[in-house]
């Protein structure tokens, strides 16, 4: 078997890192022949989208499976079709019609790539990544999803909970990016700075200039370490989700999470002992209750990396 996975993007995501975990663990299970094509230009434009369409189809052709993310799979689709023993499989992180996405992106997933994988299960399967979004897509679509979650090895962090201080008054805000619902955040930090709360978003990257507090960490380790001394993660997102990784991390490391309703991060948060509010008043409300509620890491076990085989199974079934 040709196994082809194909993705976007000029940065090494959260999602990237999902999807390359599945690609890795599929080719530990099957006896394939696999090549990853990640095109790593900033493309904007509709021209520049078609360009991208068509690499990405032309490439497609030159598989059996292809493992791709929606912005592709609908090129990769029509490369494909025609031949009826040549599958794909979309990742689909999450889906939220009101994350900034063009229209456009939603009417082609919702009326061919789902349809089509509603339509063609032995041909066209989703895979993601928290089971509130396999309920959506089976109640909406009436796809059946694989789920494949992101995971975790536990070792690296049972250190961390163990040795480092927490400190009561610092509060991480979670990774400073476009996703962060900033008219909350303003209204949240001079509530939190009234109280002698200290702040901040982390970021992998260097922020030359900013109306929030951001701390760049270089080293994951010192990022992992601030993580673990804060006494709280509190994560406003205005996009659902699917899966936050930064919040999956907070938890492993003894520090809980607050965070906005729905989508995956809901899901993670209720899960691992963390809580859930709706405004900046609820969410003060919840710290003043702090020694209420505490993360609970071992409710992440069925996400640690040993449990690996246990996810790609099914999905290697299909394959084969």
């Amino acid at each position: 078997m040709r196994l082809l996975y194909l993705s976007h993007g000029s940065r090494h995501t959260g999602g990237y890192a999902h999807e390359q975990h599945l690609f890795e663990a599929l080719k530990a299970q099957l006896p394939v022949e696999s090549r990853e094509i990640r095109f790593t230009e900033h493309f904007k434009g509709p021209l520049a989208w078609l360009r991208l369409g068509w690499m990405a189809s032309r490439e497609a052709k030159k598989a059996d499976t292809v493992i791709t993310v929606a912005r592709l799979a609908w090129p990769v689709w029509l490369a494909i079709r025609r031949n009826p023993d040549k599958k794909m499989l979309l990742v689909l992180h999450n889906y939220d019609p009101n994350d900034g996405k063009p229209k456009l992106f939603y009417r082609l997933l919702d009326r061919f790539l789902l349809n089509i994988a509603s339509a063609y299960p032995e041909r066209v399967r989703v895979v993601c990544v928290a089971t509130c979004w396999q309920r959506l897509l089976q109640k909406r679509f009436g796809v059946a999803a694989f789920l494949y979650p992101n995971l975790f090895p536990d070792e690296p962090y049972q250190r961390l909970r163990r040795e480092v201080k927490k400190s009561a008054k610092l509060i991480h805000l979670g990774q400073g990016s476009a996703k962060a619902n900033q008219i909350l955040y303003r209204k949240l930090i001079p509530l939190l700075e009234q109280r002698g709360y200290t702040c901040f978003f982390s970021s992998p990257e260097a922020v030359v200039r900013s109306e929030f507090p951001v701390r760049h960490f270089l080293r994951k380790e010192d990022y992992l370490f601030a993580l673990a001394e804060s006494s709280v993660s509190i994560i406003l997102n205005r996009v659902r989700e699917g899966w936050s990784r930064v919040a999956h991390e907070s938890f492993l490391v003894g520090t809980p999470v607050i965070c906005l309703p729905g989508g995956g991060l809901e899901e993670l948060t209720r899960l691992a002992g963390g809580r859930v509010g709706h405004s900046a008043e609820e969410i003060m409300g919840i710290l003043d209750l702090r020694e209420t509620f505490a993360a609970k890491p071992e409710l992440l076990a069925p996400f640690h990396t040993e449990r690996t085989a246990e996810y790609v199974k099914p999905i290697a079934q299909w394959l084969k």
